[in-house]
């Protein structure tokens, strides 16, 4: 196993961000709502302090809500689409 002082800030980051995607973080929700989820989790401890933890969660929350937007935009589109040719 990669020993935690080997990996660098970058690979920190994403292993972070695995966290929050395997663990089913809500993006809609604050970061103290959240953190009780993941704070057991050893990949909680791979950053030095909750700042780092906070910027990155913030972040990853603005990307994960922009993207379900755009999901559901896309959907709309594709579903008003199917019922204009249905017509």
């Amino acid at each position: 196993m990669i020993e935690e002082e080997e990996l660098d800030n970058s690979a920190k980051r994403q292993i972070f961000i695995s966290l929050l995607e395997e663990k089913d973080i809500n993006p809609f929700n604050t970061w103290e709502s959240e953190m009780p989820k993941m704070v057991q989790d050893p990949r909680y401890s791979m950053l030095r302090n909750t700042k780092q933890r906070m910027e990155i969660f913030a972040e990853w929350a603005r990307a994960r809500i922009a993207l379900i937007k755009e999901e559901k935009a896309n959907q709309k589109k594709e579903e008003a689409f199917t019922l204009f040719l249905t017509y």
